[in-house]
């Protein structure tokens, strides 16, 4: 299903703080998001309900997304992981990638 161990990893670190990949259902197919978190989704749910107070002023960006058309590992396209013995797979991974980046406000 995954084109490298890179991958892999990066697609199992969604909704946790750092760098992952996300997987999106859209209507022309599947879409890859790179994420970057300043905190887990967790966190972020927990910020949104009582904002801490930080010395900072202005707005934060906790996560941010940019599309992704090739692994940033070994450059396979990743449009052609999308098959039909992955499919299912990948509509699992759109499922839980959708729940993970809802916005809780």
């Amino acid at each position: 299903m995954f084109c490298c161990d890179g991958l892999k990893n990066l697609i199992a670190s969604a909704g946790e703080r750092g760098m992952s990949v996300l997987v999106y259902e859209r209507p022309g197919g599947f879409v890859f998001n790179l994420q970057a978190r300043a905190v887990s989704k967790e966190a972020e749910v927990r910020y949104s309900q009582t904002p801490p107070r930080l010395p900072i002023e202005g707005n934060i960006t906790l996560a941010t997304n940019i599309g992704l058309n090739y692994c940033p590992f070994c450059g396979t396209e990743l449009k052609t992981l999308v098959t039909s013995s992955t499919l299912k797979q990948f509509e699992t991974l759109a499922n839980e990638h959708k729940r993970i980046d809802q916005r809780p406000w």
